[in-house]
C-alpha cells in the first residue's frame, strides 16, 4: 500500500470492519464511482461550489485539485475512467460563464449540459 505498513493495514482493518484484502486491494471502490456517476450535477454545482473548495493556495484552486486526484483514481479502473470529470470540470464551470455572460446582457439564451441551447 502507498501510505501503510502491513502491520498498520492488520490493525486498520481490525478497526474499521473491513476486510484486509480489500484495504489491500488498489483499485478504487466501483459503489462509489458509479454513484459519483449518477450525481455529477450535485458533485459540479453543489459540492465543489463549496467555499473551502473554492479557495486558492499557492495558486491553485481545491476543487481543481480534488477533480484531477479523482480523475487519476477513475483511470486505475480496469477498462479505463467510466467519465471524464476534468472535461465536464470544463464544461461546467464554462457553462456557468456563459449563463453570467448572458444574463448580464439581458438575453435568455442559456447553454445546457448537453450543448444545445435554448431561447
Amino acid at each position: 500500500m502507498e501510505f501503510y505498513t502491513a502491520e498498520e493495514l492488520k490493525r486498520l482493518s481490525k478497526i474499521v470492519g473491513i476486510p484486509l484484502e480489500e484495504l489491500q486491494d488498489p483499485s478504487p471502490n466501483r459503489d462509489a464511482i458509479e454513484q459519483l456517476g449518477g450525481r455529477l450535477d450535485w458533485f459540479f454545482d453543489e459540492f465543489l461550489a463549496k467555499d473551502e473548495l473554492m479557495r486558492t493556495r499557492d495558486g491553485k484552486r481545491a476543487a481543481d485539485l480534488l477533480v484531477k486526484a479523482l480523475q487519476k483514481a477513475l483511470q486505475r479502473l480496469p477498462g479505463g475512467a467510466p467519465y471524464d470529470l476534468e472535461t465536464d470540470a470544463f464544461e461546467v464551470e464554462h457553462r456557468g460563464l456563459i449563463v453570467n455572460v448572458v444574463e448580464e446582457r439581458g438575453q435568455e439564451r442559456v447553454r445546457q449540459r448537453n450543448g444545445s441551447k435554448r431561447r
